[in-house]
């Protein structure tokens, strides 16, 4: 049966993890290695580039919470990626917070249903 199926191409898809509350993001089909960049935050960067191709990010749903806390108007029930970045951004040293800027940039037109996240 599975000689069958043919591989579909790759597409970019974000994947949350109810149990972890994680969510993980590749933006390209490369191989990779993981930078830790803080406890919320780790990013995947091509072995051959050294450019960003994806990313996992915890506590996604507090995230969610906390920039409705702030202002964020969560609505529609959208928001993109990018916008997960900012509480880490803002506690980043300097060195630190040019490779979130990096990972806003590349994330900001990626979009994330949160409803499923804030009914957990």
């Amino acid at each position: 049966m599975l000689e069958s199926m043919e591989p579909q191409g790759f597409s970019v898809k974000p994947f949350y993890s109810r149990e972890g509350d994680t969510l993980k993001v590749y933006l390209k089909d490369a191989d990779n290695f993981a930078e830790r960049l803080d406890d919320v935050v780790t990013v995947y960067l091509s072995e051959s580039t050294n450019e960003i191709v994806g990313c996992k990010i915890k506590g996604v749903s507090h995230l969610c919470r906390q920039l409705g806390d702030f202002g964020v108007e969560l609505t529609d029930g959208h928001i993109t990626i990018g916008m997960l970045f900012i509480v880490s951004w803002a506690r980043a040293s300097a060195g630190v917070r040019d490779r979130f800027e990096q990972l806003a940039e590349r994330f900001k037109s990626t979009p994330l249903d949160i409803d499923q996240l804030l009914s957990c």
